[in-house]
């Protein structure tokens, strides 16, 4: 049983959005996934399904009778079905892509001009839309994070927050890690997770409202000098990223048991590449930690405003955050495994 549909008023944005929801009807690909405690039933269209579901498939659950968000992505290429006529201006497009027109306090629409994607949520419904002209148009950072506008959007309204980092863990236990790109984060964690540690994800986690770390998709991503510290991820590649120069490697394929949906968050850890002889943890501040979640995430996932701002305050103040002065690639993993051993700095 889907989530019900409030009887509102047919205002612009209402009517586009069920518009939308009829011309998607021919996404009948269902699968069923729990993310971060809620769940959430994906209906794909035949074309999109094998692009944008395997990162979320690590999270696939048996369908139950109550279904927190409905969400139907579709391609007009596949299924014949133009996308309907639009209720806004080319004004209403600010920088993060974000539509300002329509919006309701109910409906939020997002259009991605790059790949030419729409996303919309209905907040009171449980309900949400996601479109691209064809298949062959999806790139590839999005087959490593599909759906990176609606799901964040939904988390939202749980309580819950999509961060820019990563997740790695041991026995339960996990840390954040947090970074703009070319701090070694994502290095870090799937260095980690190749050595046996437990793996959220490399660029987006959720942090619950119960505070736990959740994972989102089960994806990484590498660049050619990451490969070949880790040659074995090399058939596991599904994608590339042409304009990240990065390879989207499916994770939860290639370590299955590794690939977890939760962790306990223990710290917020800071990694920087430097040339010392081994990696070595030592104290951050909270401000610190602030510096390296709030300006991506807030960049790259529309709609992260003051509440977004305000939680990663909260996990700043509330967790305690280390640097990481990353050594040899080759003893990341251990340092990183004895740090969750020992609860602090090895």
């Amino acid at each position: 049983m889907g989530p019900e549909r409030p009887e509102r008023s047919a205002r612009p944005a209402d009517a586009f959005f069920e518009s939308m929801w009829e011309a998607a009807a021919p996404a009948t690909v269902v699968h069923t996934i729990r993310l971060a405690g809620h769940t959430v039933d994906l209906c794909f269209s035949s074309a999109l399904e094998p692009r944008l579901m395997p990162a979320l498939a690590h999270l696939t659950t048996e369908p139950g009778k109550r279904v927190d968000l409905q969400v139907r992505l579709w391609d007009s290429d596949s299924t014949g079905v133009p996308l309907p006529a639009t209720p806004w201006s080319f004004d209403d497009y600010p920088d993060g892509g974000e539509i300002r027109g329509p919006d309701t306090d109910i409906i939020s629409i997002a259009y991605r001009f790059d790949p030419g994607a729409l996303s919309l949520l209905d907040r009171a419904s449980g309900r949400a839309v996601f479109w691209i002209d064809a298949g062959s148009s999806v790139p590839g950072w999005m087959s490593a994070a599909p759906l990176r506008t609606i799901l964040p959007w939904f988390i939202a309204t749980t309580g819950g927050q999509f961060v820019h980092g990563a997740g790695v863990g041991l026995g339960g236990g996990g840390i954040l890690i947090a970074g703009a790109g070319g701090s070694g984060k994502s290095t870090t964690a799937l260095l980690c997770a190749t050595a046996g540690l437990e793996y959220l994800g490399d660029d987006y986690v959720i942090v619950g409202a119960d505070d736990a770390l959740h994972s989102a998709y089960g994806s990484g991503k590498l660049d050619d000098d990451s490969l070949r510290l880790m040659p074995q991820l090399e058939e596991w590649i599904v994608n590339d990223d042409p304009e990240l120069s990065k390879h989207v490697v499916m994770m939860s394929r290639a370590f299955p048991d590794r690939v977890v949906p939760q962790l306990t968050l223990h710290a917020v850890v800071l990694p920087h590449v430097t040339d010392s002889d081994r990696s070595r943890f030592r104290p951050a501040s909270a401000s610190d930690s602030l510096l390296a979640l709030a300006p991506t995430t807030m960049f790259q996932l529309p709609g992260a405003g003051r509440p977004a701002l305000r939680f990663m305050a909260d996990i700043a103040r509330g967790v305690p955050t280390f640097h990481l002065d990353l050594g040899p690639p080759e003893g990341v993993a251990e340092s990183v495994s004895e740090f969750l051993r020992s609860g602090g700095p090895a």
